[in-house]
């Protein structure tokens, strides 16, 4: 049986303190084994003595929650030994990034998204037919997410085929790299406007260092 695992991550909120909102979907053919890059990933942490904390990467870069305490030299070797395993493993993605204020309230956000994710989803239609299972991987985090990923998945392909998981990130190292991706696509869209804060250039650099060593690399995955 062939399957596919969609691991779905979101950034920002309804409220008014965030301005964007991001949907990321992170695609994997479970008969690509990402067990050894896995334990590559983890053996790198024990090499540089850090402590195998679950990615996350906005309290990775203010440094709170999981991350309070922990030194700059020690979260930026997180940020390293993950984004080097970000890639090289085998898997795709798409991100949908959208500006709120562009939006009169949280239902028109709620239908772009819908369209959005439907238009991908048939321009990909022959890939994703080819499994006989798509495993789609969420925490229901926020309804508009849970929303979305029902209609437009059970609009575009076949119920039978579609798994609904709910997954906490701590348990999974893809859905903590959907993650990740979220929140690199997230300061690319800052850089571009100028709004990227004192925090996050000083783990991501200038805008010519976050290209090279984060962007370019992640962007190689992107559908």
């Amino acid at each position: 049986m062939y399957e596919l695992s969609v691991f779905v991550d979101e950034s920002g909120n309804m409220g008014e303190d965030s301005r964007y909102y991001l949907l990321t979907l992170l695609f994997h053919d479970q008969s690509d084994d990402i067990s050894g890059i896995v334990a590559s990933y983890e053996r790198s942490l024990a090499n540089r003595g850090l402590k195998d904390i679950p990615m996350h990467f906005a309290p990775l870069i203010r440094g709170n929650g999981p991350y309070e305490g922990l030194d700059t030299p020690g979260r930026n070797g997180l940020l390293m030994s993950f984004t080097v395993f970000c890639s090289i493993a085998p898997v795709r993605y798409t991100t949908f990034l959208y500006r709120k204020d562009q939006f009169e309230d949280a239902a028109a956000l709620r239908v772009k998204m819908k369209r959005d994710l439907i238009a991908f989803l048939f321009e990909h239609l022959a890939w994703l037919q080819g499994y006989d299972r798509i495993k789609i991987y969420y925490d229901d985090g926020q309804r508009i997410i849970t929303h979305v990923l029902h209609h437009a998945f059970e609009y575009a392909v076949s119920r039978q085929t579609i798994m609904y998981k709910e997954a906490s990130p701590t348990d999974y190292r893809l859905a903590q790299m959907a993650d990740f991706i979220c929140g690199v696509e997230l300061a690319a869209a800052k850089y571009r406007t100028g709004e990227i804060g004192p925090s996050e250039t000083r783990f991501l650099g200038q805008w010519c260092d976050f290209k090279r060593t984060f962007l370019r690399k992640i962007r190689k995955k992107a559908m």
